[in-house]
């Protein structure tokens, strides 16, 4: 009897050890894993200075320090928790837009003033900002690299652009999302490239691009504004000039008889853009322009083609946009079914998660097809 109760109780116990063990393991086999965990690995990329950056990604605490850069962060799907901190100039012109990043600290008053101690405290992992960034801040990288906390220093050149929005998708583990919005953002083009190469010299029209708040500073042949205007099939009156902002006489301005005349409003206090609906201050540098001495003998002026271009929608993130507008303002005949503002419409609803309708602003001004 004792025997036969021993082997019992064994296989009692041999039982419950053996539902516990089922049960523990259909526990773990039942839990979904936490798919939007990634495990940081080691990766390696090549900023637009040329300088190797050995980092962790993806990353998820990020100083950014210039504008367009945040915007093309925000295309590639960038949280605004994995942005730590901002410099005040590009938190200033964004928080109202992007709401979440309202509140976030600061670490100096723009790139090329950051405060050592401010990003100490904020333990990024990466400063995301422009190579001019290292350049006007030379000890910088060192007191960085002695902290481990890595710089990125991407621009905006044409050539460039493809690989600052796949570095930032590399490093914040979001390539997919960047080879779709490299895609969108090129894709752009599609149309004006196709017409303008359809364009004889003798067709093309002359353009005067002023690149200040102050009048005759122009763009010449390094300029990105210059090639802008070629995409657009523009001829820029000062693209045989070798430096990039030649200031130029107004009387050698009347001489060229330029058929369009842009001003973008560098250092003014209004720059249009996002959220910016008062024209009053566009219509007063148009209205300066059209009646300087000896202006009413320029072609563009006689017919009431001068226009102010945002610093929104010509630089960085957005100049893809901005050749949409210049062609279309240059040669409305050839882009009479060109709507600008659609794929201005599609990149900030689509990529940047925003209501267009509650962030337009003046981007272009007059818009002669309004």
């Amino acid at each position: 009897m004792k025997k036969f109760l021993g082997i019992a109780l064994s296989v009692v116990v041999i039982a419950a050890v053996v539902f516990g063990i089922l049960i523990n393991t259909g526990d773990e086999e039942t839990t979904p894993p936490d798919e939007n965990v990634t495990n940081p690995t080691p990766v390696t990329i090549v900023d637009s200075s040329g300088r190797e950056v050995e980092l962790m990604a993806p990353v998820d605490k990020a100083i950014v320090t210039y504008s367009q850069l945040l915007l093309i962060m925000k295309a590639v799907g960038v949280e605004d928790d994995s942005i730590v901190g901002l410099d005040e100039f590009t938190l200033g012109q964004y928080e109202n837009i992007f709401t979440g990043l309202q509140g976030k600290p600061t670490v100096g008053s723009n790139l090329f003033n950051l405060d050592m101690e401010k990003i100490i405290e904020l333990e990024p992992q990466v400063i995301i900002s422009t190579p001019s960034t290292l350049s006007r801040m030379p000890e910088l990288e060192s007191q960085l690299d002695s902290l481990g906390i890595k710089f990125i220093g991407l621009d905006f050149s044409w050539d460039n652009v493809s690989n600052v929005i796949s570095t930032l998708g590399t490093v914040f583990g979001q390539d997919t999302r960047a080879e779709q919005f490299d895609s969108f953002w090129w894709g752009v083009f599609d149309d004006v490239t196709s017409k303008v190469s359809t364009l004889t010299d003798e067709e093309k029209l002359k353009v005067y691009w002023e690149n200040t708040a102050d009048g005759y500073v122009t763009v010449g042949q390094s300029s990105a504004n210059n090639e802008m205007l070629e995409m657009a099939g523009a001829i820029n009156i000062a693209g045989s000039f070798e430096v990039s902002s030649p200031t130029v006489d107004p009387e050698w301005i009347i001489t060229q008889n330029p058929d369009v005349i842009f001003k973008y409003p560098m250092g003014a206090t209004d720059q249009g853009g996002f959220g910016s609906t008062d024209t009053s201050n566009f219509q007063a540098m148009m209205a300066e322009i059209m009646t300087r001495p000896g202006f009413g003998e320029i072609q563009a002026v006689q017919e009431g083609r001068v226009y102010i271009v945002s610093q929104l929608i010509k630089t960085g993130a957005f100049q893809n946009i901005a050749v949409l507008y210049i062609a279309k303002i240059i040669y409305p005949d050839l882009f009479q079914d060109l709507n600008p503002e659609d794929k201005l419409r599609e990149m900030v609803e689509d990529y940047l998660g925003l209501d267009f309708e509650q962030v337009k602003g003046v981007f272009v001004y007059p818009e002669p097809w309004s």
